[in-house]
This record gives structure tokens, C-alpha cells and sequence, in this order.
């Protein structure tokens, strides 16, 4: 059983997923909420999806990320026949920057997954997707500055725009490649 819903709803719900991932055609799925720890739990709800979505005609691969919430983390589907990761960089261990002089060093709860897949078909070409779940306003009670992780979040955004800033500067500059953000 899944907290807060029986396997009909369950079901249910994975079926709405796939019909809508397939309608749309997708190559590239980013997903945020992927719920349970690395290894057999987390990866049995990422391999249902995989599966159903085999069984309507596409196979698809799959890559999930790390951060500090042990339980919580984004990732992504892709479309093996279109599309292959060729690199995956993580943010796990890049520090905030810090929006008051005394705040103690923090680093992304979920960690933004970035991943640069080249991308099959007449005019092949590399993109990067960086799927990011700032912290929500839920369990406040655990915020450090009582502002419903609003703080947090500024962080966290700053800290992306600071990162893809300084990476892609080039890229930025000559629209080199496209950069997504999700």
C-alpha cells in the first residue's frame, strides 16, 4: 500500500502518466519527486513507469539524482531511440551562497540534476536540462529562519543562476547550446 492512497488509485495514476507521456511523444520526461531511498525502493517505482511505457511501443532509460533529502530526489526518462545522456553533473556539493553575512553554510536539500544528452535525427545537437524542486513551504517547523523556507529557496536560485552562469558563460553569450531549465 502507498501512504495516502490504495493500489486502484495507485494504478490509477501510473496509467494517467503513461497515457499522457505517450500522447505527447516525449523523449525527454524530467521528474521531480521521486520518492524513496536509492536501491530497490526507489528504483521499483521508476522501473514500473519504464516498463508501462514499454509495453505502448518506447523504451526508455532512466537517471535519478542525490541531495540531502534522504528520501526526495528528481531525475528524468529519456527516450533511448532519441536521445542518450553524455553527461550528468550533480549539485549535491555546491555550496549556497549565503544572503546574510552570519548564516551558516547550506547546500540544496534536492539537488538539481543537470544532464547534457545528445539528441539523434536529421540535425543531431546536444541540449542541457537541469530539473530543480526547490523546498516547498511544507514542514516548516524545520526551517532555520522560520520564513517557511523562503530563504531557502533564494538561495537555492541564486545559487543555480550563479552556477549556470559561470558554466555556460560562452554558451550564454553565443547561444551555443540550448539550456533548459525545468
Amino acid at each position: 500500500e502507498i501512504k495516502g492512497m490504495n493500489q486502484a488509485q495507485y494504478d490509477k495514476k501510473v496509467s494517467a502518466l503513461v497515457d499522457r507521456f505517450t500522447r505527447q511523444d516525449c523523449d525527454i520526461i524530467a521528474i521531480q519527486e521521486i520518492l524513496g531511498k536509492p536501491g530497490k525502493g526507489l528504483e521499483e517505482g521508476i522501473n514500473l513507469l519504464v516498463n508501462r511505457l514499454a509495453k505502448e511501443g518506447r523504451a526508455y532509460g532512466f537517471i535519478y539524482g542525490d541531495g540531502e533529502d534522504r528520501f526526495m530526489r528528481v531525475g528524468y526518462l529519456y527516450a533511448k531511440d532519441i536521445v542518450t545522456p553524455v553527461r550528468i553533473n550533480s549539485y549535491r556539493r555546491v555550496e549556497l551562497p549565503r544572503l546574510l553575512p552570519n548564516d551558516r553554510p547550506r547546500f540544496y536539500l534536492r539537488a538539481p540534476l543537470e544532464v547534457e544528452f545528445a539528441v539523434r535525427g536529421e540535425r543531431p545537437k546536444k541540449i542541457i536540462v537541469v530539473n530543480i524542486h526547490f523546498k516547498s513551504q511544507s514542514g516548516g517547523m524545520g526551517d532555520p529562519v522560520q520564513l517557511g523556507w523562503e530563504t531557502v529557496r533564494m538561495e537555492m536560485a541564486e545559487g543555480l543562476r550563479r552556477s549556470l552562469a559561470q558554466r555556460y558563460k560562452d554558451d550564454f553569450a553565443v547561444g551555443k547550446r540550448p539550456i533548459i531549465v525545468v
